[in-house]
């Protein structure tokens, strides 16, 4: 018998009355189900429990509903625009080779999430193992960058990639990150690679040598290696203090050899036209655009720049360059360098 009840739903003896949509509803998945699940995706609780109830509780068919709608999300955020992520700078045990990573995303949020950083480092470790460029690392890394879009919700990306491998010898690499947020990865990534080539006269070496052949081989070893670790040290303290001097003043070349001459004379061609649209007469505006010209390439390049250690008392960095050529008598120079910064 129905009858209506206090708030006017149909009862039948006393009991509420149900549809059949609500009888059919699902059952209830297990929360060590979902604990698990989320445990080997990283996904968050309600995709978890989604895929579970979509397989019924099956949890090899609840990892393949993650991976196509990983997939999906993936291919829909391919094109967006990704203008924030992490910088990373690692040199290899041995110091023999060095990785800088750039990895791109949609907003600082996501930047700092630890899936985020566990994929610029494990990216990081791939290129310090092999040569990639920034496609083929995009793919070795496609199955985590898929995983943390389809759960972050956003476009990550490689965006660039560098790998140095130095000398045995002669050759100290050094990194500086600025703006860290964990050792290595931050805001700002700077890589040096510096040269360097012993030169001692005739005077020198036998000087060198003389007591050298008195001394025990044993000894003579051991001075040997403190020596050339002494060396190292210094040359990479200083390479780090180059690597500090890219990332606050952002250079573009070493020197000024580095430049074209096509390119200075675009340079100033653009300039004098500049000045002269703006009401110059024509030597004036040439001999300043010279003038601008020769300023653009001290900023540019890296020796001819004001050296931001001001407690080493110089006052360029090729300065100091010669400076440290003089104090551990090498020959030093910065063979190569590049900046990334988000």
């Amino acid at each position: 018998m129905l009858r209506r009840g206090r708030f006017g739903e149909w009862r039948a003896f006393g009991r509420r009355w149900t549809s059949t949509s609500e009888a059919a509803a699902p059952r209830k998945v297990p929360i060590e189900l979902i604990k698990q699940l989320r445990s080997e995706s990283g996904c968050t609780v309600i995709h978890a429990k989604l895929a579970l109830t979509e397989s019924d509780g099956d949890l090899c068919k609840a990892r393949e509903v993650l991976r196509e709608k990983f997939q999906a999300q993936f291919t829909k955020r391919q094109n967006s625009a990704s203008s924030e992520g992490m910088v990373m700078a690692k040199i290899s045990q041995d110091m023999r080779k060095a990785a800088l990573l750039k990895l791109s995303c949609e907003t600082d949020f996501v930047a700092r999430t630890d899936k985020f950083l566990g994929i610029i480092k494990s990216a990081c470790d791939r290129v310090l193992e092999k040569p990639y460029s920034p496609e083929e690392l995009g793919a070795a890394c496609h199955e985590e960058i898929r995983d943390a879009v389809g759960t972050l919700g956003e476009a990550i990306r490689v965006d660039d990639l560098l790998r140095i491998e130095a000398e045995p010898s002669s050759s100290v690499l050094s990194s500086y990150v600025h703006n860290t947020v964990q050792p290595g990865i931050g805001r700002i990534g700077v890589v040096v690679a510096l040269d360097s080539s012993k030169v001692v006269d005739d005077a020198k070496r036998e000087r060198y040598w003389e007591p050298c052949r008195i001394l025990r081989l044993r000894f003579l070893i051991f001075l040997i290696l403190m020596v050339a670790g002494l060396f190292h040290r210094r040359l990479k303290e200083f390479g780090k203090h180059v690597a500090m001097q890219i990332a606050a003043m952002s250079p573009t070349y070493v020197s000024a050899d580095d430049i074209s001459a096509e390119t200075k004379r675009a340079h100033t061609e653009e300039r004098t036209l500049f000045l002269r649209e703006s009401g110059r007469e024509k030597k004036e505006a040439e001999a300043e655009a010279l003038r601008d010209t020769l300023n653009w390439i001290e900023d540019s390049t890296l020796l001819e720049q004001q050296f931001i250690m001001e407690d080493q008392g110089h006052d360029k960095v090729k300065g100091a360059i010669d400076a440290l050529t003089n104090e551990l008598e090498s020959v030093i120079r910065v063979k190569e360098f590049r900046r990334f910064a988000i």
